[in-house]
């Protein structure tokens, strides 16, 4: 004999299955939003100085203002990582950091494993890049941490809107994005220009 389920039990079994069908949809979707770095790139085209546009906020550049990343490619593949900041305002105290970096092998150059305190590394992944390298988007496969990169201090609003625009497909929340103050004559810098270690 077949036993009738309650209307209201009936209600709670089906909106139980609809919540379970919508988490692994919602699962499934943040995996394939994981971000992927770029193809590849040119490492000598990359070097050079990249002024942070915006970024995530983080516990190390808290209160930094002015942020400028320095890349410099040594003979032997090696990446020197040197960073500048300023304390608070553009006309703060400079703060200073440097670390290196070394490519993940097989990503063609779009993946890096950096140090800067050792024995610890970061990811560093390439996801967005300009064909003419004249900006970039660095991100990380955990999403923790995100920047946006120009050669010039200051990006045109209008392709600003298309990188944070394009965040989501990687996964990102562009909500979360700080923008990050930097001198208004401050000069702009080609690609790979100053990139190279003079030994």
């Amino acid at each position: 004999m077949m036993r009738l389920v309650p209307a209201g039990l009936l209600a709670c079994l089906l909106l139980l299955t609809a919540c379970a069908a919508t988490a692994a949809t919602t699962a499934e979707g943040a995996e394939r939003k994981r971000p992927t770095a770029v193809s590849e790139i040119d490492l000598e085209q990359y070097m050079g100085r990249w002024y942070e546009v915006a970024r995530y906020p983080n516990s190390y550049q808290k209160g930094t203002v002015g942020v400028v990343a320095h890349y410099l490619i040594r003979d032997d593949g090696r990446i020197v990582l040197r960073n500048t900041a300023r304390k608070k305002t553009l006309e703060g105290r400079e703060k200073k950091g440097s670390g290196t970096g070394k490519v993940v092998r097989g990503s063609n150059g779009a993946k890096w494993d950096v140090t800067f305190v050792w024995p610890f590394t970061a990811d560093y992944w390439i996801i967005e890049l300009c064909p003419e390298y004249s900006w970039a988007v660095v991100g990380q496969p955990s999403r923790k941490n995100l920047w946006i990169l120009s050669r010039s201090p200051k990006l045109e609003d209008e392709t600003y809107a298309e990188i944070v625009g394009r965040l989501a497909k990687h996964g990102y929340d562009a909500g979360r994005l700080r923008r990050t103050p930097q001198p208004g004559d401050a000069p702009t810098f080609e690609p790979g220009e100053d990139g190279r270690i003079r030994r």
